[in-house]
């Protein structure tokens, strides 16, 4: 695993592709009104999609931050399996 820092180029890459995903996720966001309630649960990885984009803005875009690198606690998890049935059961993603 490399530990060093990005180099501003790199997080200019990363920031880019970074903002083209949040626009692409915010547009699935919008059509998935048009799917089925039943078919909602496709949508239920943007929640993970979600929390690695604010996690990857926090790091200040760059990929080798250690925050990006470690696996989150047991409470960080829990807390993820209860937003994603919550978000299923309102039909919301």
């Amino acid at each position: 695993m490399y530990s060093g820092k990005a180099s501003e180029g790199l997080r200019d890459v990363v920031l880019a592709v970074a903002s083209a995903a949040k626009q692409h996720l915010d547009e699935a966001r919008s059509l998935a009104s048009r799917l089925p309630r039943a078919a909602g649960s496709v949508m239920l990885p943007s929640l993970a999609c979600e929390a690695y984009l604010k996690a990857l803005e926090q790091a200040d875009f760059d990929p080798f931050s250690p925050r990006l690198q470690r696996r989150p606690g047991q409470a960080a998890e829990l807390w993820h399996v209860l937003r994603v049935k919550w978000h299923l059961l309102r039909g919301t993603f």
